[in-house]
C-alpha cells in the first residue's frame, strides 16, 4: 500500500466533522496531497467520538475528524470496496495451526456426526470479522431478501447457498486482476477460527457472546454487539447459521490437512447456530445441513478472503 500521511484537512462543508448521530453520514476527505476519499460513519458510539471508517484505494482505516483536522489509523487490513460511501468489509488474519475438530464423547448434546479428529490448517487465511450484513448485500446485489429488513447492520438472511455464490461472483468482479478473491469458508476453517484455540463447547458466558432463543426475541441483531472470540471474530455462534463451502458428509475420524469435504453431495453444511436455537445447540462442533437452494430467515454467511 505504500506510506500514508497521518493528517490532512476535512473537506469544508462535508458531513464528516462531529455531527448528530441520526443515521449514516458520509463525506469526503483529503489526506496530505492524496486524492479525495470517501468516509462512512461506523456507528453511534463512533460518531460521538468523531470516528469514521475511511476508504483508501487499497484498504481501509479509521479516521477521526476534529474541526478541520483529520488523523488516520490504517491498522485495519480490509479491502472489499462495496459501493459509494458504504465502507469496507473487515477481515481478520487467522494463523496456520492444528486443532481437534468435532466434539468429545462427553460433550453435552453431542451428535453422532461430530466425531473428533485432528485437522491441520497449513496456511494463514483471512475471515470476515462479522457476518455479511444487509447493507453489504444491498450494495452488491441491489436487493435485500432478509426477513428482518430495516436493520442495515443485521446479518443478511433468507439467502440460499447459490445466492451466496452469486454475491461472491459479483464481489470478485469488482476486484482488479491479481487482487483479493472471496469465497465461503470450509468447515475446517470455520471451526478453527471459531474456536480460536479453545477446546470447550463455546467460549465465554453464552448470553455475552451469542444471540439465541433465550435472548434474541426470535429476531436477528446487528453484528458485533456480542463479545468477540480470542481472535477478534464476532457472532461465530448464534444470530444466523452460516453457509459453508462444503457438501455435507460424515467425518471419517482420520487426521486431515486442509479438508474441503466431498466433491459432490446433496446438502451443504451450515455452522454456528442461530437466533432461533436452544442453548445446547450453540456450540462450535454442531453441524447442520440444508439443500443448497433453501432460503431461511435463520441462515446467512460470512466470507473468507484469499490473496
Amino acid at each position: 500500500m505504500g506510506s500514508r500521511p497521518g493528517e490532512g484537512t476535512c473537506l469544508s462543508g462535508a458531513a464528516i466533522a462531529p455531527t448528530p448521530c441520526d443515521g449514516p453520514h458520509s463525506g469526503l476527505v483529503r489526506v496530505g496531497d492524496q486524492d479525495w476519499f470517501r468516509l462512512q460513519m461506523i456507528g453511534a458510539s463512533a460518531c460521538i467520538a468523531g470516528a469514521y471508517r475511511f476508504l483508501w484505494r487499497h484498504g481501509c482505516g479509521t479516521v477521526r475528524c476534529w474541526g478541520d483536522t483529520v488523523s488516520v489509523d490504517d491498522s485495519l487490513d480490509c479491502t472489499a470496496m462495496l459501493g459509494k460511501g458504504l465502507g469496507a468489509m473487515e477481515f481478520v488474519r487467522i494463523p496456520a495451526g492444528s486443532f481437534l475438530m468435532g466434539s468429545p464423547e462427553d460433550e453435552e448434546s453431542r451428535n453422532i456426526n461430530e466425531r473428533q479428529h485432528e485437522v491441520r490448517i497449513s496456511r494463514d487465511f483471512w475471515i470476515g470479522k462479522y457476518e455479511v450484513t444487509q447493507e453489504e448485500w444491498q450494495a452488491v446485489m441491489g436487493t435485500n431478501p432478509s426477513r428482518f429488513m430495516g436493520c442495515a447492520r443485521c446479518p443478511v438472511e433468507r439467502v440460499s447457498w447459490g445466492d451466496t455464490q452469486e454475491f461472491i461472483k459479483k464481489l470478485n468482479e469488482r476486484e482488479s486482476p491479481g487482487s483479493h478473491r472471496y469465497r465461503l469458508p470450509t468447515e475446517a476453517e470455520w471451526e478453527y477460527a471459531a474456536r480460536a484455540g479453545t477446546t470447550a463447547a463455546h467460549y465465554g458466558e453464552l448470553d455475552s457472546v451469542a444471540w439465541y432463543c433465550d435472548n434474541s426475541d426470535k429476531r436477528t441483531h446487528p453484528v458485533g454487539q456480542k463479545l468477540a472470540n480470542a481472535w477478534g471474530l464476532h457472532d461465530m455462534l448464534g444470530n444466523v447459521w452460516e453457509w459453508m463451502d462444503d457438501w455435507y458428509s460424515r467425518y471419517t475420524g482420520s487426521e486431515m490437512t486442509d479438508p474441503r469435504g466431498p466433491a459432490t453431495g446433496t446438502r451443504r453444511v451450515v455452522r454456528g447456530g442461530s437466533r432461533h436455537v436452544y442453548a445446547d445447540r450453540v456450540r462450535f462442533a454442531i453441524r447442520c445441513s440444508f439443500l443448497p437452494g433453501i432460503r431461511r430467515g435463520t441462515i446467512g454467511f460470512r466470507l473468507v478472503r484469499t490473496q
